[in-house]
């Protein structure tokens, strides 16, 4: 075998594992890439835990206020608050309010889940990018050697016409 032949093979093999390694970071860039979106998401679900529980806690005081001005303005008018109609409206308008502050917190934990589904996918498209690289780098390589084994077995088996 010539010396060209062998600086050949030794090009196609040092080419495959530039691939191979190529291939490998690339895999694991992506997958850094995908943990960072992942952990961005994460943080935006506890930012939204934690806007909706300021929310939910603003609506009590809200609410706690407004019932406080609704009995004062019954009892300036001299309404008996012990019993009847302006007791059951006082109430009714308490569990209304309650309602509120719940819905803030059930919509605060869909927008969190759904950060959190998103951080979920997130981290599985890096995983799959990073079995993809190694993958590939394991392919470049195979490819590489290949060819250079068939190169050495084209150079030292005899053609066909050379057996007629």
């Amino acid at each position: 075998m010539g010396f060209i032949a062998i600086i050949g093979l030794i090009m196609t093999m040092v080419s495959a594992i530039g691939g191979a390694i190529a291939a490998k970071d690339a895999g694991e860039a992506q997958k850094a890439a995908a943990d960072y979106n992942a952990r961005v998401m994460e943080a935006q679900a506890q930012s939204e835990r934690e806007a909706a529980a300021f929310e939910e806690t603003q609506q009590r005081e809200q609410a706690a206020k407004m019932r406080a001005r609704q009995r004062v303005a019954y009892l300036a008018s001299g309404v008996d608050l012990s019993e009847g109609t302006p007791l059951e409206v006082l109430g009714a308008q308490a569990g209304e309010m309650e309602m509120d502050a719940l819905a803030i917190r059930y919509n605060g934990e869909i927008k969190a889940r759904q950060s959190e589904s998103q951080a979920n996918i997130y981290r599985m498209q890096g995983q799959q990018a990073q079995r993809a690289g190694t993958i590939n780098a394991g392919s470049s390589l195979l490819t590489g050697f290949g060819n250079a084994a068939t190169s050495i077995m084209n150079k030292y088996t005899p053609s066909a016409s050379a057996k007629v």
